[in-house]
């Protein structure tokens, strides 16, 4: 279940910090498309935070909830 979680987180990280150079990119001055290394730079970065952060979300929404375990 943590794996599903992981997925998603990661890959709404990517799309969100992609989506940031893009527009960064066309605040800029030239196209969105124009400068496509830095854009994917942080789409992985994006990814990677997204990926660690998605279980550690996914825990404390269930807390909040009253779906998990308390400690």
């Amino acid at each position: 279940m943590e794996m599903k979680s992981t997925v998603l987180g990661a890959g709404v990280g990517a799309v969100l910090f992609a989506a940031v150079g893009l527009y960064r990119s066309a605040v800029v001055g030239s196209g969105p498309f124009a400068h496509l290394e830095p854009v994917a730079f942080f789409a992985v970065i994006g990814g990677t935070v997204g990926g660690l952060a998605g279980p550690l979300a996914r825990g404390i929404l269930r807390r909040w909830s009253g779906k998990g375990d308390s400690a």
